[in-house]
């Protein structure tokens, strides 16, 4: 079985509806697909309903982890974070998380497509802030199996002509 994960937006204004979540589709010929219409990954209590989006997933030993882009309330408002969803079946009903992999420090900042990818001994998220004056893609790192990410000094990859980038590996590298 083949599997999508999408964000699903849902455009009335319905208060306390989820306006964004993750969705899922598969398929058995990889042409062929049916959403998944009883799964859905929704914001915990406590996250934002109108910020969650972007899946990316990927596969380390025998576990899936899948990251989101989302805001959580931290008492006063509602900060940007990446997160972090596991599991050991791709097709399974629910995921164990969220936990926060990164978490920002502007409220008006979203990380938005974030990417995990690990590269020799270093782990890196790529991420594009949905900031009005900013708009552009941005990296942290931090050394395989370190707690904390590290910003370095230029943490932008390109100008604003380049936004939601997205990685790709041939396997190795």
């Amino acid at each position: 079985t083949y599997y999508i994960y999408y964000s699903g937006n849902y455009t009335r204004n319905i208060p306390n509806e989820y306006r964004q979540k993750i969705l899922r589709a598969t398929s058995v010929d990889g042409i062929h697909w049916t959403k998944d219409s009883w799964w859905m990954q929704a914001p915990a209590d406590g996250w934002d309903k109108n910020e969650f989006r972007d899946p990316q997933i990927w596969k380390e030993g025998d576990t899936w982890y899948m990251v989101v882009g989302a805001k959580k309330w931290n008492g006063s408002t509602n900060m940007p974070v990446v997160a972090e969803y596991t599991t050991n079946d791709l097709g399974a009903a629910t995921w164990t998380g969220p936990t926060v992999l990164a978490e920002g420090n502007n409220a008006d900042n979203f990380f938005e497509c974030p990417d995990v990818f690990t590269m020799g001994d270093y782990t890196y998220l790529v991420y594009s802030e949905i900031n009005g004056s900013d708009r552009k893609v941005h990296y942290l790192y931090k050394a395989n199996g370190a707690n904390g990410w590290t910003t370095p000094a230029i943490d932008v990859l390109e100008g604003q002509g380049f936004y939601a980038g997205k990685t790709a590996s041939n396997g190795t590298d």
